[in-house]
């Protein structure tokens, strides 16, 4: 059951991924909120990621690797 529970948990992780995703994708708020005028999507990426990386995947995989 062990490989069922890793794969259930990864799709779910990454269909909350992929969500997060979506609604950050050209953002024209957050991009006015870290000081772009310009709509980019390259920008747009490049700041999902670092915000993503810092508050939310560090924590998830914290507790991933914990539980298994």
């Amino acid at each position: 059951m062990h490989i069922y529970q890793t794969i259930v948990l990864d799709v779910v992780y990454m269909a909350v991924l992929a969500i997060f995703f979506s609604l950050a994708l050209n953002n024209q708020k957050m991009l006015t909120d870290f000081g772009f005028t310009q709509q980019s999507l390259f920008i747009s990426i490049y700041l999902f990621y670092k915000v993503y990386a810092v508050t939310l995947d560090y924590p998830i995989r914290k507790a991933y690797n914990w539980y298994y």
